[in-house]
């Protein structure tokens, strides 16, 4: 804990304006009596940082805390990304995940509800051994349903010494590329409608990079915008934009 405490001051201090915080499951981080609920906390104290991001962090590892403080506008960013592998529940089980879809759904859905604007994204996988047709149609339309603004499609891989590899022949190339084309296409269907409902909003930017004339950078929630401003240097700097319609994979807006 200590360790991470310094990393971010001095980050901070060398003037990084947001700080993610990552690792494998980071939900289950401990140290002593520090989890990452604690974590969070203190990392929202530093006076020089301002957002605080959490990268991929399994369902069942979220502390209602962590929902309730991106509610309340604090320098947490309002963006959880969950992943759910699976829509099946039969499929879940044997890639011996610790949850049901039903869970998943409820969690997703209040997370939607009580944080404003939130965006939330998932990973899912294609083709594990004894997916079938219908296995798959309950991941898509789970995904489908639910209030998520994009998700990463990642294609099951047979590894020698995964347990995975003994439940049976993998399935073919073919129908693994069509269902993951489907989750694709619905993936940038739904980034896309979450885009446009921020439209007509003026939001801070934290920008990043400088593009021809113009100078790209992120919101608190995620979402790429661009502006035109060819006569400003915005590296690392966080302004008001105003949000005026989508182009392509990001919103065009105005400084405000």
């Amino acid at each position: 804990f200590d360790d991470l405490m310094q990393e971010a001051c001095i980050l901070t201090k060398a003037g990084h304006r947001e700080l993610i915080l990552t690792g494998v499951n980071i939900g289950t981080y401990q140290h002593e009596e520090r989890g990452i609920k604690e974590v969070v906390a203190a990392l929202m104290e530093l006076p020089d940082l301002e957002r605080l991001r959490i990268s991929s962090i399994e369902p069942t590892t979220i502390p209602d805390e962590i929902v309730q403080w991106m509610a309340e506008g604090t320098k947490l960013c309002r963006h959880l990304h969950v992943p759910i592998q699976s829509g099946s529940d039969q499929v879940l089980f044997k890639m011996n995940r610790r949850y049901k879809a039903a869970e998943y759904r409820e969690f997703m859905e209040d997370a939607h509800c009580l944080i404003p604007d939130v965006c939330l994204g998932t990973d899912v996988m294609v083709g594990y051994p004894t997916e079938t047709d219908a296995l798959f149609e309950e991941t898509y339309k789970l995904l489908l349903d639910l209030p998520l603004a994009y998700f990463h499609v990642f294609s099951y891989s047979e590894r020698e010494l995964a347990k995975s590899s003994v439940l049976g022949p993998p399935l073919e190339k073919r129908v693994v590329a069509e269902r993951s084309r489907r989750l694709r296409e619905l993936s940038m269907r739904k980034r896309r409608m979450f885009m446009e409902s921020q439209l007509g909003q003026t939001v801070n930017v934290l920008f990043e990079q400088q593009k021809d004339t113009g100078w790209s950078g992120h919101t608190d929630n995620y979402m790429q915008v661009m502006v035109e401003a060819p006569n400003q240097d915005l590296a690392n700097c966080n302004r008001q934009v105003h949000l005026q319609k989508v182009k392509g994979s990001a919103i065009i807006g105005a400084l405000a």
